[in-house]
């Protein structure tokens, strides 16, 4: 615990300390609180049964394999000796605790995403490898549990083509003079078309608009930027910026709508 503090002060004191602290620790508690305390426990058990069921069915073999050997069922070596010491400070103590703190930290966490789970998976997996169950049992398990967990993460191992109007948007930037620079709340469209944004906007989360890093203002002066020359608004979180008016006054003019807020702006004399 010691080592972990050390290491997180030592790598925060390059960038300035209350600049890390407002952009970690204040930029999460900030943001506006996606679901209740008990949703936010029963979002991150969900995520864990659907997008982590290896591990969920690891730590299950392991606690039967040890319960059946408290009564003497099957061998299997002692979960915790005397020689371990007091039990608060027992490896699998410690374990159990960072796992506990860590679910407390994200049922906490107003913003909290279903990716944020994965912080729950180091601590998981290290108390089923204290004592690992026989490797039949988990083969066995794994392949109980791999059709399901397929059929939840096929979504991301195979992501869906793009539809009609991703690829006409993804055309539309690819059309931009080369090397020019484009804006966008949905940053993976322009990488799909091989565009690069201003580095202060390659993050366009919904908590950067709602704490006043990313307002309509900086981006019309972005938009400005010489080298930048499209702005596709593609979500709610550009679209309630109203920037129409804004970028028509630095130049940019309707290339293309898709619907919605969608709508790709142009800047037809630019020269990057």
């Amino acid at each position: 615990a010691g080592a972990a503090v050390v290491v997180a002060l030592g790598a925060a004191v390059p960038w300035g300390l209350g600049r890390v602290w407002d952009q970690s620790v204040v930029y999460n508690r900030e943001a506006s609180r996606l679901t209740s305390y008990p949703g936010a426990a029963t979002k991150a058990l969900h995520t864990l049964v659907d997008r982590d069921p290896i591990v969920l069915v690891a730590a299950g073999v392991a606690v039967a394999i040890l319960l059946l050997a408290r009564v003497g069922w099957v061998h299997a070596a002692a979960v915790d000796s005397p020689a371990d010491g007091p039990l608060l400070f027992r490896p699998a103590s410690v374990l159990a605790l960072w796992l506990a703190a860590q679910f407390a930290l994200l049922v906490y966490e107003p913003a909290f995403w279903r990716p944020h789970v994965a912080f729950l998976i180091a601590p998981l997996a290290l108390l089923v490898a204290l004592r690992p169950p026989p490797v039949i049992a988990l083969l066995i398990g794994a392949a109980a549990v791999m059709p399901w967990y397929l059929s939840n993460v096929h979504p991301m191992l195979w992501p869906d083509p793009y539809n009609r109007s991703e690829q006409a948007a993804v055309d539309g930037l690819h059309d931009l003079p080369a090397g020019s620079l484009a804006l966008s709340d949905e940053p993976g469209l322009l990488w799909r078309a091989d565009r690069l944004t201003v580095p202060y906007f390659d993050d366009s989360s919904v908590k950067r608009v709602q704490q006043g890093q990313i307002t309509a203002v900086k981006l019309q002066n972005a938009a400005a930027n010489p080298d930048v020359c499209g702005v596709l608004v593609w979500t709610s979180r550009y679209g309630n910026l109203d920037l129409g008016p804004r970028l028509a006054q630095v130049g940019y003019e309707v290339r293309a709508r898709y619907g919605g807020p969608r709508v790709l702006y142009e800047k037809p004399a630019c020269r990057p």
